[in-house]
């Protein structure tokens, strides 16, 4: 499993692990788990101009999360 950073005022970090569960780590500390998301998704992130918004409008509310 690899941390990615991110280039973002809100995102600290991206990993995806093996089981295809995101982990987003926030620049406050708060960590979220997506479940379910294809390693394509992870690369578009990863390459997103805008990291917040390709959460917010590509993964945030179409997989299933939880706060760790």
């Amino acid at each position: 499993m690899n941390i990615h950073p991110l280039r973002s005022s809100h995102l600290q970090s991206a990993e995806h692990t093996p089981e295809g569960h995101l982990i987003i780590t926030f620049r406050d500390g708060t960590r979220y788990q997506y479940s379910g998301v294809p390693a394509a998704t992870v690369t578009e992130l990863l390459a997103a101009k805008s990291a917040g918004a390709f959460l917010h409008h590509s993964i945030s509310g179409k997989f299933k999360s939880k706060k760790l």
